[in-house]
């Protein structure tokens, strides 16, 4: 079975596992299990999803697309950057890619620390 399809399998099983016949919003959910297959093709290894750091990490990321269409306003009236409101968006957004970066550094560092030179 391919990753993918093995992570959707484990997604729907444990939504039906929840029990209640509720209707519920299932896009944070699907982020982070989307956001995991990549993460096992680019570092290797799978994350849960309980894990707290990644779930942030989706949650940022999220936030980021949320705020990246609201930045395009200042690239075409270059006068906005100087309005104290609108100014607020684009500051959210480098927050939100620093973070990104702290995130992929600690990663790197780790790869680094365990990395086998004979077998890379």
């Amino acid at each position: 079975m391919w990753p993918v399809e093995n992570d959707s399998c484990l997604f729907a099983v444990s939504l039906s596992e929840q029990g209640d016949a509720q209707s519920r919003d299932i896009a944070d959910s699907l982020t982070v299990s989307v956001a995991n297959i990549v993460c096992s093709m680019v570092f290797g290894k799978r994350y849960d999803y309980d894990d707290v750091k990644f779930v942030e990490l989706t949650k940022i990321i999220n936030k980021q697309v949320a705020k990246f269409g609201s930045s395009q306003l200042m690239t075409v009236f270059s006068f906005l950057r100087f309005m104290p409101g609108v100014n607020s968006s684009n500051r959210i957004l480098v927050e939100c890619i620093d973070e990104v970066h702290a995130f992929l550094r600690q990663e790197i560092t780790k790869h680094r620390e365990t990395l086998d030179n004979e077998n890379p």
